[in-house]
């Protein structure tokens, strides 16, 4: 059987001003057919229907670092309320930027098989102290 590559097509929040402290925000949720990001050359997104794919990396962006936040923590759940996970409890160390320490930001490698009954997942962060804002959450999906 021939080897083809992936389908590779990235998924985003968008800009936020979510304000991130020691307790996970509220899921923020993202919609795989609402996207601000345009998907990359020669790949088909998903239309409808049942979604299954390979998460492969979450970026996560911040600014206005403050009162020793140094780490970030990572909930993806299929499910507005968090209680079931696609990605459980994940942290991050924060690098920051190398002209202003105030932003930065976390890349998480994860290599998880999805499948959704629909196009809509969530996102929960919270910093280990201190506070930060949330710029946004790009995720990178791959299907065969």
């Amino acid at each position: 059987m021939p080897t083809t590559s992936p389908q590779i097509w990235p998924v985003s929040t968008g800009t936020l001003t979510t304000a991130l402290t020691t307790s996970f925000v509220a899921p923020i949720a993202i919609n795989i057919l609402n996207n601000p990001i345009q998907p990359v050359p020669g790949t088909t997104p998903p239309t409808s229907g049942k979604f299954f794919f390979k998460l492969s990396a979450i970026y996560i962006h911040v600014h206005a670092i403050a009162a020793g936040a140094t780490k970030l923590t990572i909930r993806v759940s299929p499910d507005v309320t968090a209680d079931e996970m696609i990605v459980p409890d994940t942290q991050a160390t924060i690098a920051t930027g190398y002209t202003n320490a105030t932003r930065g930001g976390v890349v998480f490698k994860v290599d998880a098989l999805v499948y959704l009954d629909n196009p809509t997942f969530y996102v929960t962060v919270k910093t280990d102290a201190g506070t930060c804002n949330l710029k946004y959450v790009n995720l990178i999906m791959e299907k065969n």
